[in-house]
């Protein structure tokens, strides 16, 4: 895999995300697809959650518990050693740190889902989301989720974020050190990835760390990866640089020279004249031949399961068996 990126800033140099393009990918994690709006998601051969889109109102997400190692990660951990190394080697802004941190692992790792095309790794917030921003619906509740739940795509329940692994337990040494690290004030942020057929994020790496920070009542820094598409919008750029001259013309005449608000006449005629595209989140899947046939065998093993509601995987299974 080749990858170049750079810095993506706003019209006032704000940071906005970091702008990965691959090339000569042959990732060894794919979401595979066929019939029926049926998908799952696969490392390897190994298959790590599958899904189904329930028309326009939702989607049913069947996680599979397996046991994870480093050798099925995406992420390797991060150490004691290696967040040392870290703590005395971070010489530049935290968005501008963490999202070449997490782009360099995810380039190395032989678990990569990173596909050829545009990705971005991006800032998400809990609070009405800026431009270029996500927006993380219920943080506390992420592990609330089962493993096999009901995604649904309203308005107050999308956009949360899906765990691969169960709720790491209080006892569990990792976690205490984990805590500790909140407690300083120095814990890494969590990754996750935007998945579209999901409308949801998936929790790569952090899962302990997102833990240690809800049982300290403390909100983690979340960096969202996802791939873009570029387009341009068929304005009439003309007209609007004609009214943009107007308006501005206007402001002037009726304000003395000392009195000018500048950043307001620039951010006018910044709209007017900015003809460059636009961004917007895909998810690519490689269609599969038979693939429905396959996908129902595999869910259909969680029947008697005493971990799996009957009841759902039935609704789940519904039009296809």
């Amino acid at each position: 895999m080749q990858a170049k990126w750079k810095d993506i800033y706003d019209n006032n140099k704000n940071w906005l995300y970091l702008r990965i393009d691959v090339s000569q990918s042959k990732p060894n994690a794919r979401i595979h697809s066929g019939r029926k709006h049926k998908f799952k998601f696969v490392v390897d051969k190994q298959a790590i959650f599958w899904g189904v889109i329930d028309f326009y109102e939702g989607v049913w997400f069947l996680r599979n518990n397996i046991f994870w190692t480093p050798e099925n990660m995406f992420l390797p951990p991060i150490t004691s050693k290696i967040l040392e190394h870290i703590k005395h080697n971070q010489n530049m802004s935290s968005e501008q740190f963490w999202s070449r941190f997490f782009t360099k692992q995810l380039i190395k790792s032989k678990n990569s889902f990173l596909n050829n095309g545009i990705w971005k790794v991006s800032k998400a917030t809990l609070k009405h989301p800026k431009h270029e921003h996500w927006k993380v619906y219920k943080l506390k509740k992420t592990f609330s989720h089962d493993q096999l739940t009901y995604i649904s795509w309203d308005v107050h329940n999308d956009s949360s974020i899906i765990p691969l692994k169960s709720i790491p337990l209080e006892t569990d040494g990792r976690l205490k050190w984990w805590r500790k690290q909140v407690k300083e004030g120095y814990c890494p942020p969590i990754l996750v990835w935007y998945v579209n057929c999901l409308d949801s994020f998936i929790l790569i790496d952090g899962h302990y760390r997102l833990q240690a920070h809800l049982l300290e009542n403390k909100t983690p820094d979340i960096f969202v990866v996802n791939e873009i598409e570029e387009y341009t919008l068929d304005l009439n750029y003309e007209s609007m640089q004609n009214k943009a001259q107007t308006t501005v013309s206007h402001i002037v005449k009726n304000q003395k020279n000392t009195e000018l608000d500048i950043d307001l006449i620039n951010s006018i005629l910044t709209r007017a004249y900015d003809d460059h595209s636009y961004t917007r989140s895909i998810t690519r899947a490689v269609v599969k031949p038979n693939f429905q046939h396959h996908w129902l065998k595999e869910v259909k093993t969680f029947r008697d399961d005493p971990e799996i509601n009957q009841d759902e995987l039935k609704f789940m299974i519904k039009d296809t068996d």
